[in-house]
This record gives C-alpha cells, sequence and structure tokens, in this order.
C-alpha cells in the first residue's frame, strides 16, 4: 500500500485481523514501495479509465526483495490489477512455490469508478505509472466496514494459498475462488471445517484459543 489517507489505518486493521487468522504468527508491515520503481507492465482498464497494473511484474519483484526471515511476503495495492491480456481484472494472484502474492482493495472501495471513457491524451509510460502512483495516494478510498471486511478476506484468502491451502470447492469458504465482486461479497471470512483443519496443521494452533 502507499503511504497516504487510507493507508495507516487500513493497514493496523489488515494487520489484527491477520494476526487472528493465523493464530501464532508474527505479522509485520514493510516499507511502502512506488509503484514507478517496480518494473511493470499497465493498461487502462476496459471497464474504467484507471490504469491497472500487470501483478506479475510486482510479483517478480516481492520475489526478488523477500527477505529470509519471511514464511511469505504479501504485496497490498490500492489500484487495480490484471492477471493476463485475457482477464479483465483480478483481486488477488500468488507466485506457486515462491511463497510470495499480491491483493488490490481498489474494487471494494464505494468510490471506484463504474464504465467510462479514457482519456485521449497520451501519456508515457512513466508519467502514466507517475499519475497512477500520485492518485493513489491522494485518494482516501473511503472503505465502509462491510468493505473492510472484503479487504480482510481476500488477504486472509491469499495468504492461505501461500501456506499451502488450494481453492475450495465442497462448501461455503474463505478459499472459495472469486471470479466476480458479488462472488467475493458472498465469501464467507472463516474457512470451513475441511480447510480449518488444514490450516491448523500447517499453522499450528490450538482451535479453543484460536475462538
Amino acid at each position: 500500500l502507499t503511504e497516504g489517507p487510507a493507508g495507516p489505518s487500513l493497514l493496523d486493521s489488515l494487520q489484527s485481523c491477520v494476526e487472528s487468522f493465523f493464530l501464532g504468527l508474527r505479522v509485520k508491515c514493510l516499507p511502502s514501495i512506488p509503484i514507478s520503481s517496480i518494473h511493470c507492465c499497465y493498461r487502462h482498464s476496459q471497464d474504467t479509465d484507471r490504469v491497472q497494473l500487470h501483478a506479475d511484474g510486482i510479483l517478480n519483484f516481492l520475489k526478488n526483495n523477500k527477505p529470509m526471515d519471511a514464511l511469505c511476503v504479501l504485496g497490498l495495492t490500492l489500484m487495480d490489477l490484471y492477471p493476463c491480456e485475457t482477464w479483465s481484472f483480478t483481486f488477488s494472484k500468488f507466485l506457486p512455490g515462491q511463497e510470495v502474492g499480491v491483493c488490490s482493495f481498489a474494487r471494494f472501495s464505494g468510490d471506484f469508478p463504474q464504465a467510462s471513457c479514457s482519456s485521449l491524451n497520451p501519456l508515457t509510460h512513466r508519467e502514466q505509472l507517475s499519475d497512477a502512483s500520485k492518485e493513489s495516494r491522494e485518494r482516501t478510498l473511503p472503505f465502509s466496514a462491510q468493505e473492510m471486511v472484503q479487504c480482510c478476506k481476500v488477504t486472509c484468502h491469499e495468504i492461505c494459498h501461500l501456506m499451502g491451502l488450494g481453492t475450495c470447492r465442497w462448501l461455503q469458504c474463505i478459499m472459495q475462488g472469486a471470479l466476480s465482486l458479488d462472488e467475493a461479497l458472498l465469501r464467507p471470512l472463516e474457512p470451513c471445517p475441511i480447510c480449518l483443519r488444514k490450516l491448523q496443521h500447517v499453522v499450528g494452533f490450538k482451535l479453543v484459543e484460536r475462538y
């Protein structure tokens, strides 16, 4: 997350949630990284006029800068992401075998724009990323309580992937996939009993203490 009006309070809430969800693990917030310093592709969104960042560039950066003592590293951004040219967007993506991932909270904000026309003024790659970075820093992104819950869900979902849990197809579970905002809203915050047992095996917490 870039350092801006929404950053610190959102990070505090996310850190508290993750520490409770993965009881027993220490959660550390690393310094924010300017978007312009990460070598990644970008494009204009197909349904908004916002710049989208290609998730793979961020993942490669995290892989190359992962602390030696980190179990996993999850990048967080207020900008929209896309995983490949054929997808319109993604909430998150991880790099299998490298324990790094990235999440976007852009579409959980109430001020995320609907479809509109893109700017007709062409900018260079550096100018567009610089403008996008500045916009991300200056936006307050007023998250409601419900929207904050969505941010927590996608964060915990992705960290579970980084710990080896796969997508759940059995019951109502935080590890269910979500390809739209509606699906993300319906996804619960807690794992199903099957995924909870997997998580307990990995983290080693006691169920009574966690709940």
